[in-house]
């Protein structure tokens, strides 16, 4: 039997931050680095990430302190929020928001991943901070994890998780290839059409649904909520303390920027019969009102351009923390 041993992170490669540039100097950006930050990782769900949504310049790079990452090393989002999860596909470097690792050669990058992303609530429940949790870079070095003493061991378990997330991203490529063409069916359908109706006509707004306080029950959070494919990417357990709840059949809509200009949107067609599950308070829940309206057109009309570009110039709020009522 392969031997297993406990080790801090530090014992497996090089605990490194980022930094940002200064973004008053318009030739800190638009270089041929990239620069990774918690947001480019969102909704990302690949393994390997390339680049985010800005590079930085050399003198941007040599301007801050952020480190440059080899091909390899694994990026893990510290702060807002703890624990996203990413393997650098070519030299890059981060903002402020990671402790990434470079691994030594005593662990596979691969398995290094999946390791960290197992992890990754544990390591969330060390972070600390008054106005959101971090993770400094010596809380991250010293967490005790346990894994194959053999990296040919790590390599193989490494395999047949790769093996499994290539099938669910083929899979979801599918899934988004037929979405597409169901929302040109969609625009179709509703174009040339003048008459005037009302949401409410044909939607119930955040339908009342019984779960019992402290009633173990499926939590979605934001962080699951795609902002192209059609069901969220997961869920947790736990006990219902507040938050919006929802049923098959249901669509949850993000009303908080930036989640609603990006798109959260999910439908919900996965639960048991009569199950109730729950979610963030800064959901809006959609359900069919009457018959003849399914849930995949109201799932479609979420989705729909001119409905989300209406509830962004309807939102109100402080700047940051606006939303649609």
């Amino acid at each position: 039997m392969d031997k297993w041993v406990t080790k801090k992170i530090s014992d497996i490669g090089k605990v490194v931050g980022g930094a940002t540039p200064s973004t008053k100097d318009d030739n800190n950006y638009g270089g041929d680095i990239s620069w990774i930050t918690p947001k480019d990782l969102a909704s990302y769900q690949d393994r390997y990430i390339s680049h985010g949504e800005r590079n930085i310049t050399r003198k941007g790079f040599d301007s801050c302190s952020t480190v440059m990452l080899p091909k390899g090393s694994v990026l893990f989002s510290s702060r807002a929020p703890i624990g996203y999860v990413a393997i650098a596909a070519k030299d890059m470097c981060t903002n402020q928001g990671f402790k990434s690792v470079i691994p030594n050669e005593t662990i596979d990058s691969l398995f290094l991943y999946y390791l960290l992303r197992f992890n990754a609530q544990y390591i969330a429940a060390q972070g600390s901070g008054t106005t959101f949790p971090e993770v400094s870079a010596k809380t991250m070095a010293s967490i005790e994890i346990s894994l194959p003493e053999s990296l040919e061991t790590q390599k193989r378990i490494a395999h047949v998780l790769d093996s499994i997330d290539s099938k669910i991203e083929c899979n979801r490529k599918t899934n988004d290839n037929l979405q597409e063409q169901a929302f040109l069916h969609f625009n179709k359908l509703l174009q040339g059409k003048e008459e005037d109706t009302y949401l409410s006509d044909y939607v119930c707004l955040n339908p009342k649904r019984q779960l019992p306080k402290g009633k173990i029950a499926r939590c979605i959070d934001m962080s699951k909520l795609s902002t192209s494919g059609t069901f969220p990417s997961g869920w947790e357990y736990k006990g219902y303390n507040g938050g919006m709840k929802f049923c098959n059949g249901d669509t949850i809509l993000a009303r908080i920027t930036p989640c609603l200009e990006n798109g959260k949107t999910a439908l919900i067609n996965f639960l048991d019969s009569d199950e109730v599950a729950f979610g963030s308070t800064e959901y809006i829940v959609l359900s069919p009102k009457i018959a003849y309206v399914s849930p995949g057109f109201v799932y479609c009309l979420s989705r729909y351009t001119p409905f989300i570009d209406y509830a962004v110039k309807n939102m109100n709020g402080s700047s940051g923390r606006q939303r649609v009522s």
